[in-house]
């Protein structure tokens, strides 16, 4: 028993101090570290100069579009009285066939038979 009382308050006290000392530096945030960038600043002058001169290409114009030519409508009308034309009928779909019928085999259900009463065995006395 003795063993077990020992055992048991040494881990408390471990659990205590864990979290006496472990968790503040857990919920503390991470220190975030800045990097310095070095930037050089320039004045922008009217004329500025760069160190590579832009070498000028010639500007070329794109091809001109091929020319397309012109649909004519054909001088037969269809509809010369210009009447609406009637919708066209909708394809006609078969029918499926009927489900074929299939003969299940049936069973002749009969009632369960009846229990009977069991005759009551009473004891005799003994004389």
């Amino acid at each position: 028993m003795r063993n077990g009382l020992v055992i048991s308050s040494a881990l408390h006290v471990g659990v205590v101090l864990a979290t006496i000392y472990g968790l503040p530096e857990i919920l503390d945030p991470l220190e975030m570290q800045e990097q310095q960038i070095i930037v050089e600043l320039v004045t922008v002058a009217e004329h500025t100069v760069s160190q590579k001169p832009v070498e000028k290409t010639e500007e070329t114009t794109p091809p001109p579009a091929p020319e397309l030519k012109q649909v004519v409508e054909s001088e037969s009308e269809p509809n010369p009285d210009k009447t609406p034309l009637p919708p066209p009928e909708p394809a006609r779909l078969t029918p499926p066939p009927p489900p074929k019928m299939i003969q299940v085999a049936t069973l002749k259900l009969t009632e369960p038979p009846k229990a009977e009463p069991k005759p009551d065995k009473t004891p005799k006395p003994k004389p």
